[in-house]
Order: structure tokens, then C-alpha cells, then sequence
């Protein structure tokens, strides 16, 4: 009897010492998904008017929805630090509605689909922050997600660094004077 009594004890040591790794690891497996998931990026500083100086930052994405219903997403351009350095759309003259590629429906077997997003390259170096940049996804669309998915959670995708001083402003088309206006 004594020998089952020092069993139980170690069983109930047991347990409690490994009782909060076992719930922090099961709150980790419950953290909810973004509702769609990155399989390549590549981004491209576009120079649209051949000064030498980047007008746009392109993000091109392709993405495989995990949720169905219609997808309208937003997008912004953030420094390491969190500072917001542009949003969509690319130039302050244009409208602002998104890129037709942002908003879509997707069904539960679409296939991966190619989205982009370019942001203003004065709106880059006009923020003054070089090097990494994270361009953030989120849905604003009415999407329906199974348990584990959330609809509204952000997606965050890490870009090559740059140097805020390569951007400045687009001469546009047709041809805007192009004088510089960071000094």
C-alpha cells in the first residue's frame, strides 16, 4: 500500500509540474490562422519614368485562401520599427481604390492565386526610414473561416531592404514637372 501511495505522489508531482507547459503549448496550437496563407513574394522598385530614382515599390504575392466568400483586402507598407510608411494606392493623384487583384471571391478549392500591391515611392522617402519593410495583409472582406481561422487577422510579409533615399517622387503621364521637393 505505502508503494502506491508514493506512486500517486509522483503521479500527482508529475502532473503538476508539467500541467503549465502542456497548457502553454495547447495555447499555442490554438492561436488563431490568418485567413490566408504566402506562397512566394517578390518585390520590385519600379522606375516608370527612367530618372534613376524608384516611384513605386511593388509586393507580387501568391496566396491560397483558407476561408471562402469575398476577400477585400488592405494593404500597408511598414517600416522595422512600425512606422507606417505608405498604403495602397501608389500615388496621391490616383484613386484610391485598390488593386482589382486586392478584392475577389474565393471558394474552398480555388487554386493559389497572384495578387500585387505598389506603394508610393514618395510616400517612402518622404517617411525618411530605410531598410526592412513589412508590407501587411488584412481582409475587410465577409469571408467564413472554420474554427482556428480568423477572417481579420493580419498577415505580415518581410521585404529585401532598402534605401529610403532611392525612392522619390513619379514624374507621371503624362510628364508632371519632376523637381526635387525633398530638400
Amino acid at each position: 500500500m505505502k508503494i502506491i501511495k508514493q506512486h500517486a505522489y509522483l503521479f500527482c508531482a508529475l502532473i503538476c509540474l508539467t500541467f503549465p507547459f502542456a497548457a502553454s503549448a495547447m495555447e499555442g496550437n490554438n492561436q488563431e490562422k490568418p485567413p490566408l496563407d504566402v506562397y512566394w513574394t517578390k518585390f520590385i522598385a519600379q522606375d516608370r519614368d527612367n530618372d534613376n530614382i524608384y516611384d513605386g515599390l511593388t509586393a507580387q504575392l501568391n496566396i491560397k485562401t483558407a476561408c471562402v466568400g469575398h476577400y477585400a483586402l488592405s494593404a500597408t507598407l511598414e517600416s522595422a520599427a512600425g512606422k507606417l510608411l505608405s498604403s495602397s494606392p501608389i500615388f496621391e493623384y490616383t484613386s484610391p481604390i485598390q488593386d482589382p487583384s486586392l478584392s475577389f471571391t474565393a471558394a474552398i478549392s480555388d487554386t493559389p492565386r497572384n495578387i500585387q500591391v505598389t506603394f508610393s515611392g514618395e510616400d517612402i522617402r518622404r517617411a525618411g526610414a530605410s531598410g526592412v519593410y513589412s508590407v501587411k495583409l488584412m481582409n475587410m472582406g465577409q469571408i467564413i473561416c472554420d474554427y482556428g481561422t480568423s477572417p481579420y487577422k493580419e498577415i505580415i510579409i518581410p521585404s529585401p531592404p532598402f534605401n529610403h533615399l532611392e525612392f522619390g517622387e513619379n514624374c507621371g503621364t503624362p510628364p508632371r514637372p519632376c523637381r526635387d521637393v525633398y530638400k
